[in-house]
């Protein structure tokens, strides 16, 4: 059995739906990256696992239990969207939660230091 599973998730936003049908299934301390365009889905499918929206359709599991009517403190999972407020087009995130102190600069602003 699989730590997290999410099957047949779907959510609509007025005519626009995404993820379409979306399945994953990651056994404990699995490591997955999710690429693709903008818009394709991939924050709302973590927002999804977290339990910050609801699907029109689907559900997910983890660790063998349906959280789809778990609240979000009732899930033991969260997320996290690095920024480190720096104003450089490396560092910019469309939706910034997390700021580093300037003391603690991000890997990509030093990156582009070094360049």
């Amino acid at each position: 059995m699989s730590f997290i599973t999410m099957t047949k998730l779907q959510k609509s936003f007025r005519a626009t739906t995404v993820p379409r049908s979306f399945d994953l299934r990651l056994e404990q301390g699995e490591f997955v990256s999710l690429p693709g365009p903008s818009g394709c889905g991939k924050t709302t499918v973590l927002r999804l696992l977290a339990g910050l929206e609801t699907p029109a359709v689907g559900d997910s599991h983890i660790d063998g239990q349906s959280v789809v009517r778990q609240r979000p403190n009732q899930r033991r999972i969260g997320m996290v969207f690095p920024s480190c407020g720096h104003k450089g087009p490396a560092c910019r995130v469309a939706r910034p939660c997390v700021h580093l102190p300037p003391a603690l600069p991000c890997g990509l602003c030093m990156a582009r230091q070094s360049e």
